[in-house]
């Protein structure tokens, strides 16, 4: 009678030949000597273990046999072991995969219109932009007039495609701009009833001024500054005539807020 033990599918260990395994373990053993057993298992540049089994592939292919300047052992199983090391560290996912991937841009189709995002000194007129909400683009239009405010280091700038408007300060992300088919254009000049504005900060806010809050492109006019409560540094209290849906009466104003501009 005879024991049962299932090991179909497992590779079999017999397959090898012993000599083999016996010569490749007196190579592990002069390395555990030289650098402590296991060592290799610490992990290290994979191209390190590639360098050392094709110096010894090549020293046998030229003709030598053994490593006749260290161990005196088969540089073919001086190659078996380093390849046994690199796969180690491969199943182990100890050292570094440095091996050189050349990197390869993905071509653009000829039918993928690119956009990229709308700085205050990079539009034009003839540009098509478009906002981006939740990375979903709803295009505007082309470009058809441009006002540009500058203050400190900050631009602004208030555009006009067909019947919409929109506004650009340095620091937007969610208007991005195509240069596709885009053909430089003399600026019109300003459009008849639509005003200047520029940014409000607390150092130029004044009582009398017209005041307005934009959001999304869009400006809903606040009033006329009436009275200035406080004024700080970087911050100021304001009071209008007119209450604001976002701020109420009185709001504040922010040396950094973008969203208050004053009429020019």
């Amino acid at each position: 009678m005879e024991g049962k033990k299932y090991d179909g599918g497992k590779p079999s260990m017999s397959n090898v030949a012993g000599k083999t395994l016996m010569s490749i373990a007196e190579v592990f053993d002069f390395g555990a000597g030289k650098y402590g057993k296991h060592n290799y298992r610490l992990g290290m540049k994979w191209s390190r273990y590639y360098d050392a089994c094709m110096r010894h592939i090549t020293s046998w292919f030229d003709g030598e046999d053994n490593d006749v300047g260290e161990t005196g052992l088969n540089h073919i199983d001086h190659a078996i072991c380093s390849l046994i090391m690199l796969r180690t560290n491969i199943h182990e996912e100890v050292g570094e995969d440095d091996r050189y991937v050349q990197k390869k841009e993905t071509p653009v189709p000829d039918d993928i219109e690119v956009w990229t995002v709308a700085k205050p000194d990079d539009i034009e007129i003839g540009m098509r932009v478009a906002r981006v909400d939740e990375e979903v683009i709803s295009y505007i239009g082309k470009v058809t007039s441009l006002t540009m405010h500058k203050f400190s280091d900050r631009h602004l700038v208030f555009g006009k495609c067909g019947k919409d408007n929109f506004i650009l300060a340095t620091g937007d992300t969610d208007i991005v701009m195509s240069t596709d088919d885009y053909i430089a254009t003399k600026d019109p000049g300003p459009i008849p009833g639509i005003e200047n504005w520029a940014v409000a900060t607390p150092d130029n806010i004044e009582i009398g001024m017209i005041i307005g809050y934009v959001k999304k492109g869009v400006i809903s006019d606040v009033g006329k500054v009436t009275k200035i409560t406080r004024r700080e540094k970087d911050i100021v209290a304001v009071e209008c005539d007119i209450d604001d849906t976002r701020h109420g009466a009185p709001f504040t104003l922010g040396k950094y807020d973008t969203d208050i501009l004053y009429k020019v």
